[in-house]
């Protein structure tokens, strides 16, 4: 199942408290990060797991909601040191727009090694099982 390679499109329905809603992957929007989604999908990973931060932008629009620990530690805190390296690709279109999933990722000081950080102090590395649905342009 980890060796299973993801379809090029797939879809996963998410059933929560107030409605389902459901995920399109696209893999040539970001091979690795669809690799990663599939396998914890294929696993059922998601079940069970609870929306744990709403950013707002104010008090009326919201910025991103998070998902994703499992909500067992010892399964949550394996996943979290077994991180997907994003080292060999960086964000492309449609990028982290309005309607958009992407994983979150742990933040690190920019070494210069990794071609995909963008910023000079900052540099993602690194993404976890933790889904933000973007409610807004993050890009």
């Amino acid at each position: 199942l980890m060796s299973e390679e993801a379809p090029e499109v797939f879809d996963v329905t998410f059933e929560t408290t107030t409605g389902d809603f459901t995920i399109r992957a696209v893999k040539s929007w970001a091979p690795p990060f669809v690799q990663r989604f599939w396998v914890l999908s294929r696993l059922r990973y998601m079940e069970g797991a609870r929306f744990y931060r709403v950013d707002r932008v104010n008090a009326s629009t919201s910025w991103v909601v998070q998902f994703g620990y499992r909500g067992e530690p010892a399964v949550d805190q394996c996943w979290d040191r077994l991180q997907t390296s994003n080292s060999t690709w960086s964000v492309h279109l449609p990028g982290n727009v309005r309607g958009t999933v992407a994983f979150s990722m742990d933040a690190v000081n920019a070494t210069g090694t990794n071609p995909n950080c963008t910023a000079d102090d900052y540099c993602a590395s690194g993404f976890s099982t933790n889904i933000f649905i973007n409610y807004a342009d993050n890009t």
